[in-house]
């Protein structure tokens, strides 16, 4: 059991406020690496800076008859078509599609049909400069994929508050030193809790709550996996059910760990997911 100045603790309740950040990701990386953390979401920052760089284009540009309409937003790719906009002498609006923009997550590339075209220009600019910089919802989504390392529970339908166990305490002070390192109006709270029966109940509920809504959500995605035939081929379908394996074991291990932690039977949740892991693997092997 962990102890807090000599206080036996099931683990910590945290929060945060992350205001008005602008932050190289280079900084951020740094501030990282001091207290001993490492993280690089190249794929999740990719994205990021795709929709934020074609969010400004279609916010700033609009007036100036450059549209972007999304064609496609599927896995790993994008594709947006570039309209141009014109009002002619009779007052009258005409739309010309002028070419199309493909992005790439996995490489963070893009390909247009006019490289020239002054809409994939800008897109390409802003582009760069989201990949160099990152904002308050970037720092907020990289405490939240960093806290699933931690088997971090949320305690509220909202989100806002999660638990951590007590085992991952030196993780969550190092995390509370890179939000302070962000700015005056950026802190992360954490609150210990006392090894007792009520609070443990607490964060039962909360996990099984939480767990038993991800399985609902895992069961639905394998149905659509497995029966997704028609529209998949081969390589793409097994590659969606080598994902869903990867998520079985990740829940598989949750439980165990807050079986263990908390120290409660696990039996009706551990049965649920073993049949879909069955079923899953069963699949694999065909």
């Amino acid at each position: 059991m962990v102890k807090f100045q000599n206080i036996e603790i099931v683990g910590w309740f945290i929060w945060w406020t992350i205001r008005n950040v602008e932050i190289t990701r280079q900084a951020f990386e740094a501030l990282l690496a001091k207290v001993g953390l490492k993280y690089s979401p190249k794929e999740a920052s990719n994205r990021s800076s795709f929709l934020k760089a074609i969010a400004r284009v279609q916010g700033e540009e609009k007036k100036e008859g450059l549209l972007l309409r999304k064609i496609k937003a599927r896995g790993k790719e994008y594709v947006y078509g570039l309209v141009d906009e014109r009002v002619d002498t009779s007052e009258h609006l005409h739309y010309h599609h002028e070419c199309n923009m493909h992005f790439f997550v996995d490489t963070g590339s893009m390909i247009c049909d006019n490289a020239t075209h002054r809409a994939y220009q800008l897109v390409l600019k802003y582009y760069d400069h989201y990949q160099l910089t990152m904002d308050s919802d970037d720092v907020r989504e990289v405490i939240k994929r960093m806290l699933t390392d931690t088997y971090a529970v949320s305690v509220r339908d909202r989100g806002g508050i999660y638990f951590v166990p007590g085992k991952f305490g030196e993780v969550i002070e190092a995390l509370e030193k890179v939000i302070a390192g962000l700015g005056s109006e950026c802190y992360l709270a954490m609150a210990p809790q006392i090894d007792e029966e009520r609070t443990k109940k607490s964060i039962y509920r909360a996990f099984v709550e939480g767990l038993k809504e991800r399985i609902e959500d895992f069961r639905q995605r394998l149905e659509d996996n497995l029966s997704d035939g028609v529209r998949k081929n081969a390589a793409r379908k097994n590659e969606a059910l080598v994902n869903r394996l990867s998520e079985y074991k990740d829940m598989r291990k949750e439980i165990e760990f807050y079986a263990d932690a908390l120290d409660f039977q696990a039996g009706s949740l551990r049965e649920e997911l073993e049949g879909l892991g069955a079923r899953l693997e069963k699949k694999l092997a065909e």
